[in-house]
Parts: C-alpha cells; sequence; structure tokens
C-alpha cells in the first residue's frame, strides 16, 4: 500500500511537471518528451501494484513475498523510469549534435557572404572611383585643358636655404685653398733666383758673394 501511494505521488509530481513545461515549450521539447515517458511508466508500475495488491488480498499470501513482490514493482518501475529518463537524454544530445553541426554550417556560410559581401564593397568603391576619373578627364576634355594640378600655398621655410655658419667655415677653407695655391704657382712661375745654391745649380758657376735683400 505504501508503493501505491509513492507512486500515485511522483505520478501528480510528473504531471505537474508536465503541465508547467507546457506554458514554456511545444509537447515535442525533449523535456516534454521525458515527463510523458516517466508519466507512462509510472502510470504502468501503478496498474502493477494494484495487481500485485488484489493478489494479496484475494489469495492471503505471506507478508514477505507482498513485501518483495512491491519491491520488485518499485524496481521496475525505477528501471522503466531510468530507462525513459535515458532515452531522452539520448534524443537531446543527438538533437543538440545536429543543432551544433547546423550552426557551424550556417557560420561558415556566414563568413563566407561576409567576405563576398566585402570584396563586392571594395569593387563598387573602385568603380565609383574610376566613374568620378571618368568624369573629370570627360570634363576637362570637353573643355581642352590638358592637365590640371592643385595649387598649393608657398611655406615660409623654419631655417634659411644655407646656414650662415656653414657658409663662413666653407669660405674660409676656400680662401685659405685658394690663397695657397695662387702663391704656389706664382712661385713656380717667378724666374729670378733666390739663393746662391740656386745660382750654382744653374748656371754652374761659383758665387762668390751674395747680398741679402734689404725690406723696402
Amino acid at each position: 500500500m505504501t508503493l501505491l501511494q509513492q507512486l500515485e505521488a511522483s505520478l501528480l509530481a510528473a504531471q505537474v511537471k508536465r503541465r508547467e513545461l507546457l506554458t514554456k515549450y511545444d509537447p515535442s521539447y525533449p523535456l516534454v518528451v521525458q515527463v510523458d515517458e516517466e508519466i507512462a511508466s509510472t502510470q504502468k508500475a501503478i496498474e502493477k501494484a494494484k495487481s500485485f495488491n488484489y493478489l494479496n488480498q484475494t489469495t492471503d499470501q505471506n507478508p514477505t513475498a507482498e513485501f518483495l513482490h512491491q519491491d520488485y514493482a518499485k524496481t521496475q518501475a525505477d528501471l522503466a523510469s531510468q530507462k525513459a529518463t535515458a532515452s531522452a537524454t539520448r534524443a537531446s544530445i543527438q538533437k543538440m549534435h545536429e543543432q551544433m553541426v547546423s550552426l557551424d554550417a550556417q557560420s561558415l556560410k556566414q563568413g563566407a557572404l561576409v567576405r563576398e559581401q566585402k570584396a563586392t564593397e571594395a569593387n563598387y568603391l573602385l568603380y565609383l572611383n574610376k566613374r568620378e576619373q571618368e568624369r573629370a578627364a570627360d570634363a576637362l576634355d570637353a573643355r581642352s585643358i590638358a592637365d590640371v594640378a592643385i595649387a598649393v600655398p608657398a611655406t615660409v621655410p623654419a631655417l634659411p636655404a644655407i646656414n650662415p655658419l656653414l657658409a663662413g667655415i666653407g669660405g674660409f677653407l676656400l680662401a685659405a685653398l685658394a690663397g695657397v695655391s695662387a702663391g704656389t704657382i706664382v712661385e713656380r712661375m717667378d724666374p729670378s733666383f733666390r739663393t746662391p745654391v740656386e745660382v750654382t745649380d744653374a748656371l754652374h758657376v761659383p758665387v762668390l758673394a751674395s747680398l741679402p735683400r734689404q725690406a723696402a
């Protein structure tokens, strides 16, 4: 009798749970299907328990045997419920796997569509740019304009084109080099003798006396 009460309580709880699920989901939803299978298995267990109870009342069997029969009926009910739960779980997993595969395929398709959209947008912008260039070229040809350049206003440089310090140093070096070169050239082109040695080397005549040049 206790087993029958437990089964009826389980049946009532499953029916309440089913009503709550139907407020949110369709009857084909895996959780609803699982509860339906649980209700069906519980109802079968209740019928089986009632039959055992009827046999007990009519045949006056041993209480131990009755307890074992009740425990067996409860075990069978639990087994049926667990099988129904496992079946519903497998169906839910299979459905989720199919949804994941579908989502992956849709993600790949979406990526391809995004790339195609970007390529199409780039081609469209290129087409607009070329169209504007052709329109400008046609307008220039219509007015017999060969070339057009954008006027850029002149800007004052931050520093002079030539640094005065560097220009002064360069001028000094050039002047020194020019002076040395000019002195060397004049010295080379002067035919006069400057020392007794030059006279001896040039004329092969001994020098008897020499007078130093007086400063003016």
